[in-house]
């Protein structure tokens, strides 16, 4: 043992997991294994016990793989970045044991780095995996041994195939996608070569395109030869009396998949009006629905058979806060028939019923679904469906800002007002922005994530790694507010003007200029929009 001390963990009795961050006292370099147990002996029956190794080493190294199969390795100093010249370079390869039927590690060649603190590993003729054992006899404050670090993760290391073909391919291309037993398929296709990143077109190529059915039986082919602009086309009948389904063109370059089914095409559609207007919990919402043909005429007197479907949702934020979202099963509100108008037109109203086992401080989100199946004289049948949000929060706003503004900005900020529908809603309220209190120094980012145990108090960790994040120095959203720097009114609307007879309702959205960004000081800032 080289190093020897006690560690008081906190225990909470809840038999769960936790991290904690300890200490490791300064070492001299080389390899080490750092043993902890919850016995002083670490005897392991009746205890906790684990293990680790680690380097101590101020190399670092930084490895790229070249098209040819080569290795190019830069070695630096870990804490300056400069390079390292003079690093010996000791490669080791594994190869299998045949007497002991393991693995051993094997030497292989040496390399030295040069003043750049580079060195060039060549290209192999066969695969091969290899580690390497890095060290560089500089002074150091420790006389005991030079500086080490080996690569305990293999390199695989392989030649490329450098050998580029030349390949055709053939892009298809048909009048639809789907098809009726007997109708006529119209194809075109169009070849090109491919060398590497060179692609050229292919004319005057024979080539012979295959029809397949569902089971990938031939059906017919053709022999086509491509015009001079490398493309060919030509027509198929669909077999009739065979089973349907998915079927196929291939020209052995290329292929395209197609449908062959027995169909009728629909004669009408059904659609549903967006939900305008702000609704609230137990409120009676009235939804508006249309059939129309596709030839322009209204689809009426059609039975629809409709029902509202209730499902809960919560904030994207409640699973990191909480761990899981709470339980609200389906549930249909209500069902029932109607019929179309002289229009087209059909309504369905229900009342938004919330699910009462949640509460209100877990500001769920209700989607009310509405399918509707509308059925005209001849039976034929569509559906449709839309949803309606409602919460106990009845308006959404969003502010258009990026999360980066250049002092020279001079583009407005957005703000919008919606139903919790994602429809427009008329709203009017104020816009602050806060400039927020930065640390006064920055902070490395945490190479793993933060415990939810400390055993280090923050001015002892401070003291001993002072450029590294204790807790929450680098999350801005928990910094504290400064002063306001701007304070602005908005006012979103909707107008509706008359053009010939027909009333045109146009939705306004603010957009407010942000005066002297130039004189702001650089920095975080926090922008609220109320309402």
């Amino acid at each position: 043992a080289v190093k020897q001390w006690t560690v008081e963990l906190p225990d909470d009795g809840d038999y769960q997991t936790h991290t904690t961050e300890i200490k490791i006292p300064e070492l001299p370099f080389g390899h080490y294994v750092i043993l902890i147990g919850s016995d002083k002996d670490f005897a392991y029956k009746g205890n906790g016990i684990a293990y680790g190794s680690m380097w101590v080493s101020n190399i670092s190294y930084v490895s790229r793989a070249a098209k040819d199969g080569s290795y190019n390795f830069n070695i630096q100093h870990r804490v300056t970045g400069a390079p390292l010249k003079g690093v010996t370079a000791q490669l080791y390869y594994q190869k299998y044991n045949y007497i002991t039927r393991n693995y051993d590690y094997v030497r292989d060649e040496k390399y030295t780095t040069d003043e750049n603190g580079f060195f060039n590993v060549p290209p192999t003729a066969e695969y091969r995996d290899f580690i390497i054992d890095f060290t560089y006899k500089a002074a150091t404050p420790f006389k005991e041994a030079p500086d080490r670090l080996q690569i305990e993760n293999g390199i695989y290391q392989y030649k490329y195939n450098t050998i580029e073909e030349t390949v055709p391919k053939t892009f298809f291309f048909l009048d639809r996608a789907i098809y009726r037993p007997g109708q006529i398929v119209y194809f075109k296709g169009l070849m090109i070569s491919t060398h590497g990143d060179e692609n050229k077109i292919m004319p005057n190529t024979k080539t012979t395109v295959t029809f397949y059915d569902v089971n990938y039986q031939k059906v017919s082919s053709l022999e086509l030869t491509t015009n001079e602009y490398g493309t060919f086309s030509g027509t198929f009948t669909t077999p009739q009396g065979v089973l349907n389904g998915q079927m196929s063109l291939n020209n052995g370059s290329g292929s395209v998949y197609f449908s062959v089914e027995e169909y009728k095409r629909p004669k009408f559609d059904v659609s549903f009006h967006p939900v305008v207007g702000s609704y609230r919990m137990d409120e009676t919402i009235k939804v508006n629905g249309n059939a129309k043909a596709y030839s322009g005429a209204r689809i009426d007197g059609a039975d629809v058979k409709y029902r509202v479907v209730r499902n809960a949702s919560f904030p994207y934020w409640w699973y990191w806060w909480r761990g899981y979202y709470p339980e609200s099963p389906q549930m249909e509100i209500t069902n029932g028939i109607t019929t179309t108008n002289d229009t087209g037109a059909f309504f369905v109203e229900f009342k938004a019923i919330p699910d009462l086992s949640i509460p209100k401080s877990y500001q769920p989100t209700y989607s009310y679904t509405v399918f509707a199946d509308v059925t005209d004289m001849n039976g034929e049948t569509h559906s449709s469906q839309t949803a309606v949000n409602v919460a106990y929060t009845a308006l959404n706003m969003s502010v258009g800002i990026p999360t980066l503004l250049e002092k020279e900005e001079k583009d407005g900020i957005a703000v919008y007002s919606t139903n919790m529908s994602g429809e427009f809603q008329p709203a009017k309220g104020k816009i602050e922005i806060y400039k927020l209190k930065e640390p006064a120094k920055t902070y490395r980012e945490r190479l793993w994530a933060k415990p939810d145990k400390y055993s280090i108090t923050k001015e002892d960790f401070e003291k001993s790694f002072p450029n590294d994040e204790y807790k929450d120095e680098n999350n801005m959203y928990k910094w504290d507010r400064g002063e306001k720097v701007l304070e602005k009114i908005f006012n979103n609307t909707s107008v509706s003007t008359i053009v010939k007879g027909v009333a045109i309702t146009k939705n306004t959205t603010d957009s407010l200029r942000i005066p002297n960004l130039a004189n702001w000081k650089q920095g975080e800032y926090v922008l609220e929009a109320h309402s």
